[in-house]
Parts: structure tokens; C-alpha cells; sequence
């Protein structure tokens, strides 16, 4: 049996973490897959990872890295039942729970409501940044041009 022994904290050594906003939540796919999991597993239940995808708030409640190399940052495509998303450092994120606005959460693969976020034939394109909330194109196009 191993047993802990408490001993008194160094208070300066002691550091404050900062009080979490709302938007701290956005997810930016400029960085690595990785970093993008420990921030969702972190930042669960609030503020939650989000991102924007066709104008609307898109809550993103489990993923798991994938290995596709061939997305951009933020680039979205569904491929063999799989959602994928491109981050950064030629990572991929495998989306497997998404919770769209005003929606419960659902797995992507057995929920229609999960499966209509894109058609299965075509790309699109998750906002990275803060500064983008939303775009006209990705309401008709198959690839966003932002």
C-alpha cells in the first residue's frame, strides 16, 4: 500500500490562474489538435469549446485526433462516416459529439441533425479566429472563402 505525505505549500510558488470569459472558449484551429483536445477537456462543462459553422454557434463536446494530414486550419469535411476538421501543425481533429445552437448534444453518426451540419460530398470551413463570427459564402458554397 503507498501512502501521501501532506506537506504545507510554498504560497511563493503559488500561482493564479485567470478568471475564464465566455469567449475564452472559442476554438481556434490554428493550433494543434492536441492543444484544441486539452482545451475542450479543460474547459468542460464552461465555457465549453464552440466555434461558429454556418453563422450559428456550434458547441464541440467530445473529439479525438485523427491522422489525415490533408486539411487546412479550420477546414471541415466528412469522410467515411468520420467528421474531420484541419488544425494546426497539419493536425486533424476527428469530431465525434456536437451540439448544435439551440440543440441537444448528440454523436455526430446517429443524430440527423448532427449529419445535416454539412453535406457528405462537400467541404467547408470552421471559423478559426474570434474576429470571424459568421460569412455569407458557407450559406451556399462548399468551401468558405475567408
Amino acid at each position: 500500500m503507498v501512502s501521501i505525505t501532506p506537506y504545507p505549500q510554498d504560497n511563493s510558488r503559488a500561482t493564479l490562474s485567470p478568471i475564464l470569459q465566455r469567449e475564452d472558449g472559442r476554438i481556434d484551429f490554428s493550433h494543434s489538435a492536441a492543444e484544441i483536445l486539452n482545451r475542450l477537456r479543460g474547459f468542460q462543462p464552461w465555457p465549453g469549446a464552440f466555434t461558429s459553422f454556418r453563422g450559428r454557434k456550434l458547441e464541440i463536446t467530445a473529439a479525438q485526433a485523427a491522422n489525415e494530414g490533408n486539411l487546412a486550419e479550420g477546414e471541415l469535411r466528412y469522410s467515411d462516416g468520420r467528421i474531420l476538421v484541419g488544425c494546426g501543425q497539419r493536425s486533424t481533429l476527428e469530431i465525434l459529439q456536437v451540439q448544435p445552437e439551440g440543440r441537444s448534444a448528440s454523436p455526430h453518426a446517429t443524430s440527423p441533425t448532427a449529419r445535416a451540419l454539412l453535406p457528405m460530398t462537400r467541404s467547408a470551413k470552421l471559423f478559426a479566429g474570434s474576429a470571424k463570427r459568421s460569412c455569407d459564402c458557407c450559406l451556399s458554397s462548399s468551401r468558405c472563402r475567408f
